[in-house]
């Protein structure tokens, strides 16, 4: 799981300020909900994905995120050596997109057979 939202360098170095104290909260409560890494990325695609979808064509999004770098596991002293390769990433996008047209066909063979059937 991952915590995705549109201002990421506000948060990198909270100053310990107010601000900085209630994203450090935030930040605990996310990974005790299991939330391994937060990232601003995805959030640009699903924004541009919402706006530019209009009735009937709906846009979906979606975002394969690669750990360059694991900060909870370094602080911990623990080795990261999942960050080292991408072929799990990859191998999840294109399965997900094959998913996709499984869907999007099943999706127009049973509104094909509406149509056929008078329905």
């Amino acid at each position: 799981m991952v915590h995705s939202k549109d201002s990421f360098y506000g948060e990198v170095n909270p100053d310990g300020s107010a601000v900085g104290e209630n994203i450090k909260s935030r930040w605990e409560s996310y990974a005790k909900c299991g939330c391994l890494t937060s990232e601003m990325e995805c959030a640009a695609i699903y924004a541009v994905g919402l706006v530019r979808s209009v009735f009937p064509k709906k846009i979906r999004c979606g975002g394969v995120l690669t750990a360059l770098w694991n900060a909870e596991r370094s602080k911990r002293n623990m080795p990261d050596t999942i960050t080292n390769d991408s072929t799990r990433g990859i191998k999840c996008a294109v399965r997900a997109v094959e998913l996709l047209i499984e869907q999007d066909k099943a999706a127009y063979n049973e509104f094909m057979d509406k149509i056929h059937d008078g329905r």
